[in-house]
């Protein structure tokens, strides 16, 4: 899991007012992490200069590192989907809007799997193939094929 603390008190503030903690040695430790984990990945040496350059870009904002990382994720996958950022809450979203704020908690990792079921790819350790690592964990072990996968998983 990639780990990022944050700065000062993070209460009741804007999202895209939490600052990212650059006083620990936190990225170097995940970068470092990372490459443990994934050198030896097949697409490994494809993604992760990319990557890299993102995490060590230094945001100031964790609004900023996330914007980004889900650019850099849907260029990779060669997505079509353009990202829109909400102007106001909205407590009904209209009827074509998927509304996925309630299906990501911080308690339940693994989700309800109403949108999506993982479909097995091979992976850099362990004989048993674990489903929701990372998009990272996909991208690094099935390359190009990736975005095949994401499509034939969705539900």
């Amino acid at each position: 899991m990639l780990t990022v603390p944050l700065a000062g008190k993070h209460g009741k503030v804007l999202i895209s007012e939490i600052r990212i903690d650059y006083t620990q040695r936190w990225l170097m430790n995940q970068w470092r992490a990372l490459q443990s984990a994934y050198g030896n990945a097949p697409f490994y040496e494809f993604y992760a200069e990319d990557l890299q350059k993102i995490l060590f870009k230094k945001h100031n904002f964790l609004y900023d590192l996330n914007l980004d990382l889900l650019s850099l994720c849907l260029k990779w996958l060669k997505s079509p989907i353009i990202i829109q950022e909400s102007l106001s809450y909205t407590t009904d979203p209209l009827a074509d809007v998927y509304d996925l704020r309630n299906e990501i908690n911080a308690k339940n990792i693994v989700g309800s799997n109403k949108y999506y079921k993982s479909i097995p790819y091979n992976q850099v350790f362990g004989n048993k193939f674990v489903n929701n690592l990372s998009i990272i964990d996909l991208i690094f072990c099935a390359g190009p094929q990736a975005r095949q996968i994401v499509h034939d998983s969705a539900l």
